[in-house]
């Protein structure tokens, strides 16, 4: 191997090291955010943007506001998306971003090295740079596409632990509570079951006490982007706006989720009916046709 095959591979194992340290820094749990939201509730500050923290994270900020790469990119709506699958810290934004550059950079060298740098006989010069493009635009689809699962991951372990966390909200209501107070309540009692729900109750708690309840109730709905929790924070700025009995309110909700959850339970009990014609055939009907045809073939291969 010359000096340019070998700086051509240095170069990859870079990219991919910079791919790998952004992705395992986004995925990092975020514990000052906690504790500035507990201490937030607490009535003990206001909350500001904590500046990064760490070389990586500074770097990364850097090169995104030096490259802007939000508008060439076009990632107008990446906060958004960045609130929806739990990462707000100031450094997750310009990780995102640059992303879409150390992606396509280690996967493209990586490929590169695999093709160009270790001559791979039989293989035509136009079918290397072809895999190499094709590695480089996996690598701008790939932060897109590990940012949507984060984001359906969380979003259904919210909707599992939705229904009970609504469940504890009617009862908070019903026995004279307000709004404020049953979200305090609540996010107490889910945190065991359903952390990231827990963490949302909170930061909409922590902007009620700052925000217009309008603001605040939309703010939640939009960080989670679920049916149910928009048409609950429908009926809570309702509720604040029109006068209308809370309690009412949260028990025409919770109905409503029972209902959902019968409705989606039939529907998957129908789903399973809509596939047992396959196993049944493979291995019912399979072996009783050929318990059935084989006597037969033994006694005509006997009389031949």
């Amino acid at each position: 191997m010359d000096s340019a095959q070998l700086l051509f591979g240095l170069l990859a194992a870079c990219a991919a090291a910079g791919a790998v340290i952004a992705a395992f820094t986004a995925l990092e749990p975020d514990s000052d955010r906690e504790r500035r939201v507990v201490a937030l509730i607490a009535g003990k500050g206001v909350h500001r943007p904590v500046p990064p923290r760490s070389l990586r994270e500074r770097g990364a900020r850097l090169l995104a506001d030096t490259l802007d790469l939000r508008k060439r990119l076009r990632l107008e709506n990446v906060r958004a998306h960045l609130a929806q699958a739990g990462l707000r810290r100031a450094s997750d934004e310009a990780i995102h971003i640059v992303s879409y550059i150390l992606y396509p950079a280690a996967l493209g060298g990586l490929a590169g090295f695999c093709t160009f740098g270790l001559n791979l006989p039989n293989v035509h010069a136009s079918w290397k740079g072809l895999i190499v493009l094709l590695a480089v635009y996996a690598g701008l689809r790939l932060p897109g596409r590990l940012l949507k699962r984060r984001i359906t991951r969380r979003q259904e372990e919210i909707q599992r632990a939705w229904p009970e966390a609504l469940d504890l909200m009617l009862i908070q209501v019903e026995a004279g509570r307000s709004a404020d107070q049953a979200f305090r309540r609540v996010a107490d009692d889910i945190a065991p079951r359903c952390r990231e729900l827990a963490i949302e109750l909170s930061l909409t708690l922590a902007e009620l006490q700052l925000l217009d309840r309008r603001q605040a109730y939309e703010n939640f709905s939009t960080r989670t982007n679920i049916d149910e929790i928009k048409a609950t924070c429908a009926a809570l700025i309702q509720t604040h706006e029109q006068g209308t009995s809370l309690g009412e309110a949260f028990r025409v909700l919770a109905k409503h989720s029972r209902e959902l959850r019968m409705h989606q339970a039939e529907k998957r009990a129908a789903e399973v009916t809509s596939m047992l014609p396959v196993p049944v055939f493979v291995f019912f009907l399979a072996p009783l046709v050929v318990m059935a045809v084989m006597p037969m073939l033994i006694t005509y291969m006997k009389w031949k």
